[in-house]
């Protein structure tokens, strides 16, 4: 059990070294443009309002604030041709590895998960304090639904099923 939890924990701390990257880079892309750029200046208040969190785990505030700095990142690339700045490659390599590793992270959390619900498994886990982990829901790059909308609306369909 120990081991599983030693591999989400791991994982999540390779995936949020990589994170942490991504918004060093994209923190220097909207640096180069004009401040009067819409687009480039929302991305920045995101960024800092991320930046202020300081959060390590996979919890809803996290992912939902990556989920707003990648939807502004995207608007920013409808309206701006990043192509021509040198961090581009820099930032479409990060987005690779980094949903390399949110898939690795999210594999370890259901291998993890999985084994602590087993039983007798389950009461091991219950003693020794050992609790369900939260996936990572986002993917960088593309167009994410909104993981807070997500939660409810499953809430509401399990609500409505029983």
């Amino acid at each position: 059990m120990k081991e599983k939890l030693i591999n989400v924990e791991d994982s999540w701390s390779k995936f949020y070294e990589l994170r942490n990257k991504r918004i060093a880079i994209l923190y220097s892309i909207v640096n180069t443009y004009d401040k009067s750029n819409i687009s480039a200046d929302s991305l920045l208040l995101v960024i800092k309002q991320v930046k202020q969190l300081k959060n390590d785990s996979c919890s809803l505030s996290f992912v939902f604030g990556e989920y707003e700095v990648n939807r502004e990142y995207l608007k920013l690339l409808k309206h701006e041709n990043i192509d021509s700045l040198k961090v581009s490659k820099r930032i479409k390599i990060n987005t690779e590895e980094l949903n390399k590793l949110k898939d690795i992270y999210n594999e370890n959390v259901k291998d993890y998960n999985t084994y602590i619900i087993r039983l007798p498994n389950n009461f091991i886990a219950k003693k020794g304090e050992y609790y369900q982990k939260e996936y990572f829901g986002i993917t960088y790059g593309i167009y994410n639904r909104d993981p807070i909308k997500k939660r409810e609306e499953s809430f509401k369909m399990l609500k409505d099923f029983f």
